[in-house]
């Protein structure tokens, strides 16, 4: 089963470099019990300031809770303005 989480930021103003500094330092201390099969990061196309993260997953089953880099990207955007953190599931062919 393939199921998502996105992490969708939108800041007040800081400079995009300034935000996505942050999500390395959280990438790489990762939970490695739960590894996203793919990382994506994109920004909104006319506003500079508005970021979505998606972690993509595979796994048997949905998970029933966000995966922990999921739960520290979305307390490390905080600091940047309101953040929008959630689960999604594929669904069948």
């Amino acid at each position: 089963m393939k199921w998502i989480e996105t992490i969708n930021l939108r800041s007040a103003g800081t400079p995009r470099e300034r935000i996505e500094q942050k999500v390395p330092r959280s990438v790489s201390e990762q939970d490695r019990s739960r590894i996203p099969v793919s990382i994506r990061v994109y920004r909104h196309a006319t506003l500079d300031t508005d970021l979505s993260i998606h972690l993509l997953f595979e796994s048997p089953g949905p998970e029933a809770r966000p995966s922990a880099l999921g739960q520290r990207l979305a307390s490390a955007l905080k600091e940047f303005g309101l953040v929008s953190h959630s689960m999604w599931i594929e669904q069948g062919r």
